[in-house]
């Protein structure tokens, strides 16, 4: 990988067709371990390949998901305009390419999440057009393309300190905004899935 900057838009593991969830998971993980940068986009279905801003590779194929169990057709254009015109055509937001302004290498488009730093995906509401990305691990977080969590739910909130402890391990705990509300757990979440008493919570919330 050393000169080579690489970043690949594909679906999260729990959308991807038939592959199992972990293996899905565990494909990313790698990926990312070796320096890809990982986009994940829940709706994606285009098949595209850009090489260096000026080759273009455009067809029926799935690159990275080829079975040779049935009849696919790429075409490879040559073309600095038209490679730039496909990152274009792909991109999240206008200006938003993927690509560095100097060309000097692809930049990630999704932001960590806000809970975890953990993978996000790209989702457009099939209801309204909304736009925003989504915790892979689907915890709440949310946060909306212009960067907020306006409009969409409080799941963009940082985690708020608590004055609990948790039952499990002894951290502290926080309180979490996910998109059905607020709620009480161990900082040390997802390592840590304990929760205090519910009633204790509340009361510590309301300053009781």
């Amino acid at each position: 990988m050393d000169g080579v900057s690489i970043r690949c838009i594909t679906r999260p593991p729990h959308s991807n067709g038939s592959m199992p969830l972990e293996s899905g998971k565990v494909a990313l993980d790698y990926l990312e371990g070796i320096g890809v940068l990982v986009d994940c986009r829940r709706d994606t279905h285009e098949k595209a390949v850009v090489v260096d801003s000026e080759i273009a590779w455009i067809g029926s194929l799935n690159p990275l998901s080829y079975s040779s169990r049935t009849d696919e057709i790429m075409v490879r254009v040559y073309s600095l305009e038209f490679a730039k015109e496909v990152i274009r055509q792909t991109a999240i937001r206008p200006g938003a390419t993927g690509n560095s302004e100097e060309d000097d290498g692809p930049t990630q488009a999704n932001p960590k999440c806000g809970a975890c730093e953990g993978r996000t995906f790209y989702v457009k509401s099939r209801k309204d057009g909304r736009r925003y990305f989504v915790c892979e691990k689907q915890d709440g977080w949310i946060q909306s393309v212009e960067g907020t969590a306006t409009g969409v739910s409080e799941a963009g909130k940082q985690p708020e300190k608590n004055d609990q402890l948790c039952p499990e391990c002894g951290a502290a705990c926080v309180v979490r905004h996910g998109k059905w509300g607020s709620f009480v757990t161990c900082s040390r979440y997802p390592k840590c899935k304990g929760k205090p008493d519910a009633r204790k919570a509340r009361a510590s919330r309301n300053g009781a």
